[in-house]
């Protein structure tokens, strides 16, 4: 999912937890401002803890997502190493792993990111973000 749709998305009441949901995309675009080269919706479609990824010129920043509140981790450091598993079939399990300079890394998947309506998608995201980062 864009940017800019995950804003539309909450602003027309279409996600749950919109209240904080609004807040973390008030604090994100006080944060970063246009500088989001690439977002990533991690459980946004699911029933588990919902965790945003925001890359932009200077590092990834990832929100956890709580009923209640919010937590911010910036990562700046350097990406070491990326690697992504491509299937044969957008339906299979695509898979994407960065690890960071300072030992953090960051692990996504189409099919436990999201749900059975959203697996397709999210393959297509996966290899976008692949990309620009």
């Amino acid at each position: 999912m864009e940017y800019q749709n995950f804003r539309k998305s909450v602003v027309d009441g279409v996600l749950d937890d919109r209240v904080t949901l609004n807040k973390v995309i008030k604090y994100v675009d006080d944060l970063l401002g246009e500088d989001i080269i690439a977002f990533y919706a991690k459980n946004l479609f699911n029933q588990k803890q919902t965790e945003l990824f925001y890359c932009c010129s200077k590092g990834i920043l990832r929100v956890l997502v709580n009923q209640h509140n919010f937590i911010c981790h910036y990562n700046q450091s350097k990406i070491t190493t990326k690697e992504i598993q491509i299937p044969h079939f957008s339906n299979e399990e695509h898979y994407l792993k960065v690890t960071f300079a300072n030992g953090d890394s960051m692990e996504l998947n189409n099919i436990e990111d999201s749900n059975e309506n959203w697996q397709n998608d999210y393959s297509k995201f996966l290899k976008e973000l692949y990309l620009v980062i």
